[in-house]
């Protein structure tokens, strides 16, 4: 390619860019999510809520882990849903009706044996 077909092209991807942030912002900053910090849970709230919707594991390294059932082979933490801004800053909002404990509380690992595993934590945050 030449230099003016690089630049040209360079120029679509920053207005694509900048075009789709300001359509992110834009319709976070009118959805106006108000969110609760500082909430606690324990682990029988984790357990009981996630099991429905996957496995637990225990690991040695980890303790219990829990893997959701029926993810794509490609599937990973943060990749369905939308980040949305609240007036904690920016929250990850998922599409499963799990998704508010494992992407809130605790946090995501990659073990060879089952994937993407979530690892149990108490404490609430916008994302982990």
């Amino acid at each position: 390619m030449k230099s003016k077909e690089y630049a040209a092209m360079y120029v679509h991807m920053v207005v694509l860019v900048v075009f789709t942030m300001a359509t992110v912002v834009a319709s976070s900053a009118r959805a106006g999510v108000a969110v609760s910090t500082g909430i606690t849970i324990d682990f029988a709230t984790c357990y009981a809520t996630l099991q429905p919707y996957g496995t637990w594991y225990q690991t040695p390294e980890y303790g219990y882990v829990w893997v959701p059932a029926g993810m794509p082979a490609d599937w990973h933490p943060y990749s369905r849903g939308q980040w949305v801004y609240t007036d904690v800053g920016w929250m990850w909002q998922s599409i499963y009706a799990w998704g508010w404990l494992p992407f809130h509380y605790g946090r995501w690992v990659w073990y060879g044996t089952y994937g993407w595993c979530w690892v149990p934590g108490y404490e609430w945050a916008p994302a982990w």
